[in-house]
């Protein structure tokens, strides 16, 4: 087998393989792929690819019950605002997400506010809209119920004429 030599574009698309495996929920398979792929975004000088890699194999090793997984995406999100990358995002919504599994509700609010407010910066219409669902759970869990009822209603009525949403129920 020929391999080929390091490139943005292996590490993209190791990264790429990395997220999916993780989100197959094959975190053990997705490990060693992201860390091969973050050691070829380092040689590279690739701080946009780092960052998305650090937020996959962070999640990746939540899923495995490694709590230090939260250091990988931490790092993500430094790299990723040093450098000015819409990655911050996607470490903003992961770091909140894990927090708030974690019974850390403060500052997962906190941190979506954070990805929501990168998010309106860079135009990411697709994350504001995930992060809108993310609210309705936050106004859940702080009791205000009618707030996150309405919100959700709304977004139902917005899903009924045609503008989607990953969290939909068939």
């Amino acid at each position: 087998m020929v391999k080929e030599p390091d490139s943005r574009s292996k590490a993209y698309v190791l990264a790429n393989l990395a997220r999916f495996r993780m989100i197959a929920d094959e975190a053990e398979r997705s490990i060693p792929i992201g860390r091969e792929a973050l050691r070829m975004a380092e040689r590279l000088g690739l701080d946009d690819v780092q960052a998305n890699l650090l937020s996959t194999v962070g999640i990746a090793r939540l899923m495995t019950g490694d709590l230090t997984g939260k250091d990988d995406i931490e790092r993500g999100i430094q790299i990723a605002e040093r450098v000015g990358s819409p990655e911050m995002i996607r470490g903003y919504n992961n770091l909140a997400s894990t927090n708030a599994s974690l019974g850390e509700l403060q500052p997962a609010f906190e941190l979506y506010a954070r990805a929501a407010s990168a998010a309106q910066r860079f135009g990411r219409v697709r994350a504001l809209r995930w992060l809108e669902a993310e609210r309705m759970s936050e106004l859940y869990w702080v009791g205000e119920w009618d707030e996150a009822l309405a919100l959700a209603q709304t977004f139902v009525e917005q899903a009924e004429s045609g503008l989607p949403h990953h969290r939909e129920v068939d």
